[in-house]
């Protein structure tokens, strides 16, 4: 009898152990389970934080339309991933927009930082910061401590008011006037950014040619090859014998790059084309620049002298009177103001009203931010 209710305690203590162990598993379950779904929650929310992206954009007011980020802004809100960014704007004169760029280790403005994430449509547009963010490079050059030239205000402190002071003898507010401009627009005809530049350039040329002397001219260096070797010739060639077709042909060519289809359309003499292209070939001496050159980026000695002289080490790049201008707005307008400001008499061209699209660099007369290729090179 005394065996057998040991036994029955026996059993019924394992039964007890049993049901807790199952009743300790289910707990620790339950738990891991809840623990996992929260874990979820907290990510998706954070994520759901990190796609608003946060971006301070610095400017000054004294610096006018070169500052002017309206048509930045418009571009970037066409990237579906900053349709609803946050945008927080400062002018220099503010103490907490000076405390950022000194800690992001940005002196020349305007800036457009972003605060939290990076946004993989911008590619190599995006720089990092001395605090581990990123700024958009836009080539903004305005330095806020410096003498702003035409303002009547001493910036810098130094008893010397805009053209007195020694930083402004050799920029083009400060340049005297001119019976008639010279503007050139430097570019290579297959570099995104030239044939940019080239199509709100094409409005200028149309409007100016008579009263100023307008022309594009080339890069001393090639990174398309061949096709930006011949394409550069051509534009020339239709530019300095055939002038009156030269509108018409960049347009039809820039819209979608079919040079032999524009020949034709445009009636452009092949005949003589064919002849300045061959003379201007020995010119340069394709065969010793182009064709045996082992170099990356091949030379192109078009207009090599006038390269040296302004500094010209990109495309897009324009100088006007013999002065190299580090900054323009990206539209017809801002270099027709640029050019007409510099005439002793303004002539009655310049009250054309020109157009301020800021087409998207590349081929077609877009200006939607979207764009096929980004980059020179293929």
């Amino acid at each position: 009898m005394g065996e057998k209710k040991v036994l029955n305690y026996t059993v019924i203590l394992s039964v007890i152990i049993i049901l807790l162990l199952v009743v300790i598993w289910e707990i620790y379950y339950f738990n891991k389970s809840n623990t996992k779904i929260d874990t979820q929650k907290t990510i998706k929310i954070k994520e759901v934080e990190n796609d608003v992206v946060k971006i301070v954009m610095i400017t000054d007011k004294r610096c006018g339309e070169k500052c002017n980020l309206e048509p930045i802004i418009k571009q970037l809100k066409e990237i579906p991933s900053l349709s609803s960014m946050q945008i927080e704007e400062k002018d220099y004169s503010e103490k907490s927009a000076k405390d950022i760029l000194k800690s992001a280790g940005i002196n020349r403005l305007p800036a457009v930082i972003f605060q939290n994430n990076t946004i993989s449509e911008l590619g190599g547009f995006l720089l990092p910061t001395k605090d581990k963010k990123y700024f958009l490079n836009i080539g903004g050059d305005f330095d806020p401590l410096a003498e702003i030239c035409n303002n009547k205000i001493d910036d810098n402190n130094d008893g010397k008011t805009d053209c007195e002071d020694s930083v402004c003898s050799k920029t083009l507010s400060c340049a005297p006037k001119v019976k008639k401009p010279k503007a050139e627009l430097y570019v290579m005809s297959y570099c995104p950014f030239g044939t940019q530049a080239e199509k709100w350039y094409l409005e200028v040329i149309n409007k100016l040619w008579k009263v100023a002397d307008v022309k594009i001219k080339y890069v001393d260096y090639l990174m398309h090859w061949k096709k930006e070797w011949d394409q550069n010739i051509r534009q020339n060639c239709i530019q300095e014998e055939q002038n009156d077709k030269f509108y018409n042909y960049m347009k039809c060519f820039l819209k979608e790059w079919k040079a032999k289809e524009c020949l034709d359309s445009e009636n452009i003499d092949s005949s003589k084309l064919d002849k300045c292209i061959s003379k201007t070939e020995k010119e340069i001496k394709y065969n010793e620049t182009l064709k045996n050159s082992t170099w990356r980026y091949p030379k192109f000695n078009l207009d090599t002298e006038e390269n040296k002289k302004y500094w010209v080490a990109g495309s897009p790049t324009f100088v006007l009177n013999w002065l190299k201008v580090d900054w323009v707005w990206r539209n017809s307008k801002s270099y027709a103001d640029l050019i007409c400001n510099s005439f002793e008499n303004k002539p009655k061209e310049c009250e054309f009203d020109f157009n301020n699209t800021t087409y998207d660099p590349n081929f077609g007369f877009t200006s939607n931010g979207k764009v096929v290729e980004w980059w020179c090179g293929q």
